[in-house]
Formats: C-alpha cells, sequence, structure tokens
C-alpha cells in the first residue's frame, strides 16, 4: 500500500473530490472484498430462513412462526443492517475503478446506504444487548413480541428517514449534505451534528453498553456454571439440542447472545477512534490505518452471521 498518509483533494462545484493513489486504491479494495465476504454471508443465511420458512409452512400449514420471541425479532434486523452495510460498502467499487470520490446522485445513495446500515447494526446490538441482560439479571423477558416488532421498526424508521431526509433539505446546499468523506460517501464534515447524531452516537452507546453489560453478566452467568458444574467454555459450545438440563439450555443461549455485543465492540471501537480523530484532525491518521479499520468493520455481517449459525436454535431459548 502506498506510504501517502492522505488522500489528495481538491474542490468541484463546491464539492469535495477525493483523487486515490495507487495503494489507496487497493486499501479500497480489501474493504470491499470483506464487504462481498459479509454480504455472501447474509443472503446465505436468509436464504436458508427463506427454505426453512417454506419447508415448515409446506408441512405444518398453519401454525408456523418464524418470530417466537423479541430476541428473534432483534437479531432478524441486525442481520438486515448487516445486509446494507456490506452493500454500502460494496458500491466502492466504482471509485476503485474511477480511481475518485466525487458527488454524484451515486455517491448519494452510498451515504444513505451505509449510514442505514452502521445505525442499524449499531441500534440492533443495543436492543440486543438489553434484551439478554434483562432475560438474564431479571430473569423474565422485558417486552412482549409486538413491542420488540415496535422496536425494530423504530429503528428501520430512524435509519431510513434520517439520511433521507437530509439529503433533501440540503439537497441544493452549497455543502452537500453526503459527500466523499474522504475515501467513500457518507455525511459531508459540514454536518458534524448529524454525523454524531445520525450514526456516532448509536455506534458509541452501543460499544459502551456492551462493556458495561457485557462484564456483570459474564460473571453472572460464570457463577451459576461453576454451581453446576460446567465451564463457562462448554458452554458456548453446547445448543440446546445437546442438553437435558433446561438450566444449561438457558445458559448455553445466553452466553452466545453476550457475543453479539462483545463482537460488535471489538470491531468498531478501532473505527470509531479512527474516525474520531478523523473528525478532529482530517490528516492525522495514515490512510493505511483508515483502510485497516474500516476493512475490519466490514466483516461486521461475517461475523455476526458465524455466530447465528453458532447459536442455532437457541434463540428460541431466551427469545
Amino acid at each position: 500500500m502506498s506510504s501517502t498518509s492522505g488522500p489528495i483533494i481538491r474542490a468541484e462545484d463546491e464539492c469535495q473530490v477525493t483523487e486515490l493513489t495507487p495503494g489507496q486504491r487497493i486499501g479500497l479494495t480489501i474493504s470491499v472484498e470483506a464487504a462481498l465476504l459479509s454480504l455472501f454471508a447474509v443472503l446465505l443465511v436468509l436464504g436458508s430462513i427463506g427454505v426453512v420458512v417454506c419447508r415448515r409452512r409446506w408441512r405444518h400449514r398453519k401454525g408456523f412462526r418464524l418470530v417466537t420471541g423479541p430476541l428473534d425479532v432483534y437479531v432478524l434486523s441486525l442481520i438486515c443492517s448487516d445486509m446494507m452495510q456490506a452493500i454500502g460498502g460494496i458500491l466502492n467499487i466504482r471509485w476503485i475503478n474511477e480511481g475518485v470520490v466525487k458527488c454524484s446522485s451515486y455517491c448519494d445513495a452510498q451515504g444513505i446506504i451505509q449510514n442505514m446500515g452502521e445505525t442499524g447494526s449499531a441500534m440492533a446490538t443495543i436492543a440486543i444487548a438489553l434484551n439478554t441482560f434483562v432475560v438474564i439479571f431479571f430473569r423474565k423477558q422485558p417486552v412482549k413480541l409486538w413491542a420488540a416488532v415496535l422496536i425494530a421498526s423504530s429503528i428501520w424508521g430512524f435509519c431510513v428517514f434520517f439520511p433521507v431526509i437530509g439529503f433533501l433539505v440540503f439537497r441544493h446546499s452549497s455543502s452537500p449534505f453526503l459527500a466523499p468523506t474522504p475515501f467513500w460517501c457518507w455525511i459531508g464534515s459540514h454536518y458534524a451534528g448529524d454525523r454524531i447524531g445520525g450514526e456516532y452516537l448509536w455506534l458509541w452507546i452501543a460499544a459502551l453498553e456492551s462493556f458495561v453489560l457485557y462484564v456483570p453478566l459474564f460473571f453472572i452467568l460464570l457463577q451459576g456454571t461453576e454451581a453446576g458444574g460446567r465451564k463457562w467454555w462448554q458452554l458456548m459450545f453446547l445448543s440446546n439440542t445437546d442438553s437435558e438440563d433446561e438450566v444449561d439450555d438457558v445458559r448455553a443461549a445466553s452466553f452466545k447472545m453476550l457475543l453479539f455485543p462483545f463482537t460488535y465492540s471489538v470491531l468498531v471501537v478501532p473505527l470509531s477512534v479512527c474516525r474520531w480523530v478523523l473528525f478532529r484532525h482530517p490528516h492525522a491518521v495514515p490512510s493505511q490505518a483508515t483502510f485497516a479499520v474500516y476493512s475490519l468493520f466490514s466483516l461486521m455481517g461475517l461475523v455476526d452471521v458465524l455466530l447465528l449459525i453458532n447459536m442455532r436454535r437457541d434463540l428460541y431459548v431466551i427469545g
């Protein structure tokens, strides 16, 4: 990758234009490959869910429900958000091909899709962590299924309307709401408050909440597993179909659910730190570091799918 620390930026029609160096195009290519892996994994899971739904509906004709609890709703929302985030990352293919990132309708679309996916993932992670905490700590379901559907709908409503309304309001502004930032399109640098309220705030809340809730829950579950004669790492590989002990089933599923917010923190914190530094000092972070953390973050969909596969039917235990 090129040793150039920053992009070549010039002004064109009041919009920042980024001319990519060969090294930066390579870095962006790696991030696209990561996004493709995530999209493939998410589509594979959604396709599998579709096949299962069709088979069970055919066999049972009626009475089959795909979503049985609030946690199912939040996880499904998370997977769909991962898909949007991956699509937004894949759209960088055009900038790689042209060697320049510039304002256009394509740029607007990428900015909207990326904001939808990244903010949606953060909000779904918040919902999953809170739901898991209440179920384990208070041993009760925090909300009914209809309330979870309402929460998920509100999340998607915010994620869709926030960038779209911002785009429409500032469509004819001299400073576009969606612009190169600088290697891909997102909310422009002139709209710092919208960046924070539209995404950064939710990323930080999700990461902080994951840490605050993960630590006490881990020790609560650890104490319970030791009393039951099992090691915590054994429960990580235990499915609800492998044990005859209902308590073990719940603990196993709960441990696995904690991995969603925990892995989210691992993937999002480096990107958040990098973005915050760039937010205050645009040329302080080398492009190599930016592409490294962005590529890691682009694997979010793949990681979530791997966790979901490991959980298998455990969602039904604590959902």
